[in-house]
């Protein structure tokens, strides 16, 4: 019998595991090619845009654009979010040259997240700079919902936007939980602690068995 139940607290823990695991998701929206600015341009190098155009709000095309305007677009991935719930997200963007009069300040959904990385060196050079963010403690002020407008403020001299720069990609990585009715996945503690309880009642049962053999 003991054998018997130490079997069965084998698999409720190991299917408690399971279900945990399968309810967790990624979800990742990019925007951009990640090609070093269409000309494989690397991060840490010397900046070139001659081969690049010029941003045009109205052609809603926001990379591989040299852009001296503050610069909006959208990560759009509400198909994925179906069923469940938001529990962390990230942000990386690997942009270039804005910097030169102050570093330009990175917006989600109206709200402030953080400064990019200054593309422009005390040398005069402008350079490709990578930027990551973690936005677990902004979740509650962000309201991300698949739908989500990413904001580059660039500031010149006296405020005037004269920095010219560029972003190469946006990728924002977004971790979910699948809903379930009310209910949540069981969380590591919890199936630990269940794990004991069942420890204890498999060693227990030991005990009874052994005391009746006497």
């Amino acid at each position: 019998m003991a054998c018997k139940v130490s079997k069965l607290a084998a698999w409720a823990l190991a299917l408690g595991l399971t279900a945990g695991l399968a309810q967790a998701g990624v979800v990742t929206s990019t925007v951009g090619l990640a090609d070093g600015f269409g000309d494989g341009q690397t991060v840490g190098g010397v900046f070139d845009s001659f081969n690049l155009g010029y941003y045009d709000a109205m052609e809603g095309v926001a990379t591989d654009r040299v852009s001296g305007e503050s610069l909006s677009f959208g990560h759009d991935y509400t198909q994925d979010l179906a069923g469940r719930t938001i529990t962390g997200a990230t942000i990386e963007l690997v942009s270039a040259g804005w910097g030169n009069f102050a570093t330009a300040k990175l917006f989600i959904n109206g709200v402030f997240v953080d400064e990019l990385a200054d593309g422009e060196d005390d040398d005069g050079f402008e350079y490709v700079r990578y930027n990551s963010f973690n936005l677990g403690s902004l979740l509650s002020q962000l309201l991300l919902d698949g739908t989500d407008t990413v904001t580059i403020e660039t500031y010149g001299f006296f405020g005037n936007v004269l920095d010219d720069g560029a972003l190469d990609f946006s990728r924002l990585t977004i971790t979910t939980q699948e809903d379930t009715g009310g209910g949540q996945a069981p969380e590591p503690a919890s199936l630990a602690l269940a794990a004991v309880g069942l420890a204890a009642a498999v060693g227990a049962s030991r005990r009874r068995r052994g005391t009746r053999s006497l």
